[in-house]
């Protein structure tokens, strides 16, 4: 859920900062939508590695998705997802295939693209394209 306090000015018109606001949540969902939009939360609410990633799942599209609120750097390591239940990995918003693998402790390590690579500046989606949705 996301409250957002907005509302017209005595005139009836939209302050320009909070008009601002709207359009990059609006930018935000045009990229990032599909990890919200007829999606449901996963099985996990957030990660247990990385407490800033956030899940939601598509059992349809057998989708995990996960949305990283802090940049993690070139690595993001994931205790939730399991890899060997992972098909593929995209990131919404970059036309780069991230590189993924297993680690010693059996986290899914995904190999970030560049920042400026990515269509958003701010909570990216990692899209897990998985086997089969547990």
């Amino acid at each position: 859920n996301l409250l957002l306090n907005i509302g017209p000015t005595k005139e009836g018109t939209i302050d320009p900062l909070q008009e601002e606001r709207l359009l990059q949540i609006g930018k935000w969902l045009e990229t990032n939508g599909e990890a919200i939009y007829e999606s449901k939360p996963w099985k996990y609410q957030n990660d247990t590695v990385n407490p800033t990633v956030w899940y939601t799942s598509n059992e349809s599209r057998q989708h995990v998705y996960a949305i990283v609120l802090k940049w993690p750097g070139r690595k993001l390591p994931l205790a939730s997802v399991d890899p060997n239940a992972v098909q593929n990995v995209t990131v919404l918003g970059c036309s780069d295939l991230p590189q993924w693998s297993a680690d010693s402790a059996g986290h899914t390590v995904v190999s970030m693209p560049r920042p400026e690579k990515i269509a958003t500046n701010y909570a990216w989606t990692v899209v897990f394209h998985m086997k089969i949705l547990e």
